[in-house]
């Protein structure tokens, strides 16, 4: 399909979609399926999730569509895919997962999505830099210079349950800070097409 086509045909399904028309469900899936699996690959590493999250993308949009003013289909769906894929990530239990994972990904995906990774590390940064001084103290222990929790408790002279008890405090903080900040800076993407 070449890029003048794609708005025509963004139109057409959205509108046979907002008429609930199954025609529009199997418009959508054959033109923008496969590219939005690709993107979300890409970003998760996980074939079957990513699949789900298509999924949830295209039943928002069959549940939704009438009462979202949306003007570009394929940015909409692209926008709702990284929205997805963040609630994906604020999923996992262990936050230094997901810096990682953004960290060798980065390269690999668009512009935006390194503006949105260095966003993420942002505020995975400060997130550390509110934790309690012992607390963080340990924290940079074990994930920026890769100590084990006995090299922690030894250099620290602490016992290996208080590490492994300030490690599990850490992710708590730092998740509870990245689900809130982070979900209410995508909010706005939400309300963009609202």
């Amino acid at each position: 399909m070449s890029k003048t086509e794609e708005p025509h045909i963004g139109s057409l399904i959205l509108s046979l979609i907002q008429q609930r028309r199954e025609k529009g469900m199997e418009m959508l899936f054959d033109n923008y399926f496969d590219g939005l699996l690709k993107y979300i690959i890409k970003l998760t590493d996980d074939r079957e999730e990513s699949e789900d999250i298509v999924q949830t993308v295209f039943m928002d949009l069959w549940q939704n569509a009438d009462n979202r003013q949306i003007r570009d289909l394929k940015s909409y769906l692209y926008k709702m895919s990284k929205f997805q894929v963040y609630r994906y990530w604020s999923n996992k239990e262990d936050v230094a997962e997901l810096l990682d994972f953004y960290n060798e990904t980065a390269a690999e995906v668009s512009v935006s999505t390194n503006i949105e990774a260095h966003e993420l590390n942002t505020e995975i940064q400060k997130s550390i830099e509110i934790l309690p001084t012992a607390c963080r103290q340990i924290f940079e222990l074990s994930r920026f210079e890769e100590l084990s929790h006995d090299e922690i408790a030894s250099k620290l002279n602490l016992s290996k349950q208080t590490v492994k008890n300030q490690l599990s405090k850490a992710l708590v903080i730092i998740k509870d800070r990245i689900d809130v900040n982070y979900l209410l800076l995508l909010s706005g993407l939400i309300f963009h097409f609202k």
